[in-house]
């Protein structure tokens, strides 16, 4: 089990949306994550950790 935060960057790398998801129990599990209309159009990371520990990094298109 652990504490599951994911973080949206811009491409300059600042934090533009962070999400907090509390703890969660050990395995596979998805993320919603409804994008609200402050975030412009543009290409973001999205990067998901675990106790402060990264453990996934993708690529997020946001297209308005």
């Amino acid at each position: 089990p652990g504490t599951v935060t994911a973080t949206v960057y811009n491409i300059l790398g600042q934090p533009v949306r962070r999400v907090d998801y509390g703890r969660r129990q050990a395995g596979a599990h998805g993320l919603t994550w409804q994008i609200d209309a402050g975030l412009p159009a543009g290409a973001y990371l999205l990067a998901v950790e675990v106790d402060g520990d990264r453990v996934a990094t993708r690529k997020l298109l946001v297209v308005r």
